[in-house]
């Protein structure tokens, strides 16, 4: 048994007794919880030089303002899933069971074309369990790939309320966590996180649509509660110039995904692909997701795109394509990262 599960059933058996507690609080009191506010307080921009001498140099190896993908979490090797022997390489880092907590700031242009910007907080006691498997990968993008939604592997006895049946197993659902207030600087409004005593961040989209300016440092400062204060920082980016409604999926075939680099490079940034089969809220039944340079190319194998079944919008996600920077920060309930992103969304199916 690899070290990862040692510690996985560790966290179960602390769990289950949460859950027990759990279970009688949400008897007594019902399942409503209490929402704390995300307040967007006003338009005051942040001082950002336009000039490409006011950015940020690209750091040394010593320099521990961006993290190279290198030295980030998410060696095949030690996925949580099952996992090839021959399985080696980086992951994307911020894939959902490799991370316990994640800020994302984000300026979108949705599928639809409307622009838009949000901000999301979440934060779990470990990384949430996805049930899925990895079955292809190369040096830029991995494929994962989860239980058919139509025939899943069902839990005799069916779980109780605070676990999901993943592969015919009851699974503990982790515990959400709050990181108290969350003030945020260097964007073009005034952002305070607040979560509710059920530990949640309510998802704030009142904000402006032009949230971060590029290379302006962001800052999120945790006041700390369940998870003990802290500090990230990243940087914003140059908004993502892409066709995205040209990216036209078809299984088998390589994928060609193109981009406008950016004019003004920021150190750390990465372009990030991610395609996703499935139905909202549910264990996504297929994942491509990829990471790559901001160099204006990202080639999918068709190797690759031989494991994404191809599917009707029934059961397709929005997928996205991204620029973004980040820093991640270890926690003993797993990696919590922040993310400065700005992203277009498409859906790939045609």
């Amino acid at each position: 048994m690899k070290p990862h599960v040692d510690r996985f059933l560790a966290a179960v058996a602390t769990t289950l007794f949460r859950i027990a507690a759990a279970i009688a609080l949400v008897v007594a009191s019902g399942c409503g919880g209490s929402e704390g506010p995300i307040d967007a307080m006003n338009d005051s921009p942040a001082e950002v030089s336009d000039t490409p001498e006011d950015l940020p140099q690209d750091p040394s190896p010593d320099d521990s303002t961006f993290d190279a993908p290198s030295d980030l979490p998410g060696d095949l090797a030690d996925l949580p899933v099952d996992t090839p022997s021959d399985a080696s390489g980086d992951l994307p880092p911020d894939l959902p069971f490799l991370t316990a907590g994640r800020i994302q700031v984000v300026e979108e242009r949705l599928a639809y074309g409307a622009t838009a910007s949000r901000l999301e907080a979440i934060f779990r006691s470990v990384p949430y369990p996805t049930g899925q498997d990895l079955v292809g990968w190369n040096d830029e993008c991995v494929v994962l790939k989860g239980e058919s939604l139509m025939d899943p592997t069902p839990c005799t006895p069916p779980c109780l309320a605070g676990s999901t049946c993943i592969r015919g197993q009851c699974q503990p659902i982790p515990d959400v966590l709050s990181a108290g207030r969350i003030t945020f600087t260097g964007l073009n409004a005034e952002v305070r996180a607040t979560p509710g005593t059920d530990g949640y961040y309510p998802v704030q989209t009142d904000l402006p649509v032009d949230l971060f300016d590029t290379g302006a440092e962001v800052q999120a400062t945790a006041e700390g509660a369940d998870l003990p204060a802290f500090t990230l920082h990243a940087w914003g980016v140059e908004d993502l110039e892409a066709q995205a409604d040209a990216i036209h999926f078809q299984a088998g075939t390589s994928l060609q995904v193109a981009w406008t680099p950016a004019v003004i490079p920021v150190p750390g940034t990465r372009i990030q692909l991610r395609i996703e089969t499935g139905w909202h809220g549910s264990t996504h039944l297929t994942t491509l997701w990829c990471e790559t340079d901001d160099d204006g190319t990202l080639e999918v194998p068709a190797s690759l795109t031989a494991l994404v079944p191809q599917v009707t919008c029934g059961k397709c996600e929005q997928s996205w394509l991204g620029r973004l920077t980040r820093e991640i920060l270890p926690t003993d309930a797993g990696p919590i990262e922040l993310q400065v992103i700005s992203r277009v969304a498409f859906v790939p199916w045609y």
